[in-house]
């Protein structure tokens, strides 16, 4: 769904959790993927990031043409109840791909400018195969051009073609010269049929047409290169009888899914892709998430094939993957190296998701962490304080704005997860702040009731992920995410919650909290010195707990706010009165003890 028309896409992120229970009953696929519809494009794409796209398109707009159109769909970006919001840089873009494409054993071929894709075939030849954006910015590069590409092992498919938004079908004799040199070189196409943004011709694409999502714009130039190798992106929605003639009459055709995996809505997508099963064709049959700038498209586009309650695991090995092994030739090598890859960290989207703070439903990009060994983990849904957290690891914090604190704050909760990890836990990472679109919280934007509500979210996410041992739940928060685990504490109707070991609160905000009547195991980690959160402030509501609460109290002599840091001074002002500080020797005495709690000894 490449196009600058995507200057205003939509939203907040996404909802998974609900289709995990359909995808239970199939069993989940756990062998490679190969996703033919990847993207390596500037940030800035579809305008000046962070950019949001709606994820599902639910309600579509509704124009007035007395209003600019452009208007309209800035209200719908303002009202899109799920959605999915950019990084800000395309450095992240390209890590936090990777990290999904690592957790989920993907292959991807990635199009873009011929400089984004080679840096990130670069950086991972082994999750990358190098296609081609066309036309580029300049209407080009020509056939021979792109033949010498091709021959100099720079690509490897030809696609994703977008000469849809330029008004030009595949039958059109000026794209004949690249289908007359891709069959003479036995370069593979992916050509773009199907939708574009919508409202496509009144945003930045007035030549985009309604009539070109029919693939049978494909026939002749099928029968005029029957060696042709060529796929259908995005499916040719909604002419799905116009697809299914044209895969019954040419049976060297395949079809990628694309954007519909998740532009649409769940069910529409499922009567689509059933369509097309049920006609006989899930043989040739394409995964394609169209990641764009958005790297968790990739997991909504897995589950909503894991979710299709109509597939048998052998249809969902051959959309996953096999389809994909015989249509690009893939060599027996080749097949074993994708299968040897394996899963390691893996980066995980939410149950639900939200326009804002008053939505009913919550989710957060989500970056989830497994030990490399086989599972399922005891987990820990861990929650940061109102800086926020850099989920593409400690080291980057680039386009993240904030000053020195905040910088390391978000670095030291990215570290804490991976010393989780490294301690034998799982751990779901949980960044809440780019969820509701703030940069931080430090002023209250976000309510701990709301963080309450991502850590009951996350909680139910965590349950539903194979590696996670769901008898064995933790929550651990710090600072404003220590407060949103008493507000979880506080929000439970039952003295226990199922499945929750225990939960632990480092350095919490208290002075707006109550006491819980739950009776799961908590530890709360107070340092004496801190003026951000003072401890004085928890023990008021730890003086009132019930006597059936079981809390445990850990507190530090000279320990400020952020004394479990790993780097930085042991003293920063940050104005108001208010420092931080690291205390080597507490911090460790406070892990070792966090431990201990989690591990039950």
């Amino acid at each position: 769904m490449t196009s600058r028309a995507f200057r205003r896409s939509v939203g907040s992120l996404v909802s998974l959790l609900l289709m995990a229970g359909a995808a239970s009953a199939q069993g989940r696929y756990r062998g490679p993927i190969i996703d033919v519809h990847l993207h390596a494009l500037p940030i800035d794409f579809a305008g000046p990031p962070p950019r949001r796209i709606c994820a599902p398109y639910d309600p579509y707009p509704v124009w007035d043409p007395r209003q600019d159109y452009a208007e309209t769909v800035e209200e719908l970006e303002a009202s899109c109840e799920h959605s999915f919001l950019s990084p800000l840089t395309a450095d992240e873009v390209m890590r936090r791909t990777f990290a999904v494409m690592d957790a989920h054993n993907v292959i991807g071929i990635a199009s873009g400018p011929l400089e984004q894709v080679e840096r990130w075939y670069g950086e991972r030849p082994d999750r990358i195969i190098p296609g081609l954006l066309y036309p580029d910015a300049k209407g080009g590069p020509s056939p021979e051009a792109i033949r010498r590409l091709f021959e100099e092992g720079r690509i490897a498919v030809l696609g994703e073609v977008v000469t849809q938004y330029l008004g030009i079908g595949p039958d059109s004799p000026s794209f004949e010269p690249y289908l007359a040199m891709a069959e003479e070189v036995d370069l593979p196409v992916g050509i773009h049929i199907g939708p574009g943004p919508p409202g496509s011709p009144y945003l930045h694409a007035p030549r985009y047409r309604a009539r070109m999502h029919s693939p049978l714009s494909l026939e002749e130039p099928l029968l005029a290169h029957p060696r042709l190798r060529l796929y259908v992106m995005h499916a040719g929605y909604p002419m799905i009888d116009d697809l299914i003639a044209v895969l019954h009459t040419h049976p060297q055709v395949y079809v990628g899914l694309g954007v519909i995996s998740y532009v649409l809505p769940r069910a529409e997508f499922h009567r689509y892709l059933r369509r097309i099963v049920q006609a006989g064709f899930s043989t040739r049959i394409l995964f394609g998430s169209d990641q764009m700038i958005w790297p968790e498209t990739i997991e909504y586009a897995i589950e909503s094939i894991e979710s299709a309650d109509f597939l048998t695991d052998r249809q969902k090995a051959d959309i996953f993957y096999d389809n994909a092994a015989r249509f690009l030739r893939l060599s027996d090598d080749e097949i074993s190296r994708h299968r040897g890859l394996g899963r390691g960290v893996r980066s995980v989207v939410p149950s639900a998701a939200s326009a804002g703070p008053t939505a009913g439903h919550v989710a957060a990009n989500h970056r989830a962490l497994f030990p490399k060994a086989e599972g399922p983990f005891p987990t820990v849904v861990a929650i940061p304080g109102c800086s926020g957290v850099s989920l593409a690891g400690p080291e980057t914090d680039e386009g993240r704005p904030g000053d020195e604190a905040d910088r390391l704050f978000r670095r030291h909760y990215a570290r804490m997860a991976e010393r989780l990890r490294d301690g034998g836990f799982g751990v779901v990472l949980v960044d809440y702040l780019t969820s509701e679109g703030v940069a931080n919280t430090c002023a209250g934007e976000i309510s701990h009731e709301r963080v309450g509500e991502y850590v009951a979210a996350a909680l139910e996410f965590a349950r539903s992920l194979p590696q996670v041992d769901p008898s064995s739940l933790y929550v651990v928060g710090w600072s404003h995410g220590g407060a949103g685990v008493v507000a979880w504490l506080q929000s439970l109707e039952q003295r226990t919650s199922p499945g929750v070991a225990g939960a632990v609160a480092v350095y919490p905000s208290c002075g707006s909290r109550d006491v819980w009547r739950s009776e799961t195991p908590v530890l709360v980690v107070l340092g004496e010195a801190d003026d951000i959160t003072p401890p004085e402030e928890c023990d008021r509501i730890l003086g009132r707990l019930p006597e059936s609460a079981r809390v445990e109290v850990r507190r530090y002599d000279d320990a400020r706010h952020g004394f479990d840091f790993t780097e930085g001074p042991s003293l920063l002002s940050i104005g108001g009165g208010m420092t931080v500080g690291r205390n080597p020797a507490a911090g460790e005495e406070a892990w070792a003890e966090i431990f201990a709690f989690l591990r039950g000894s």
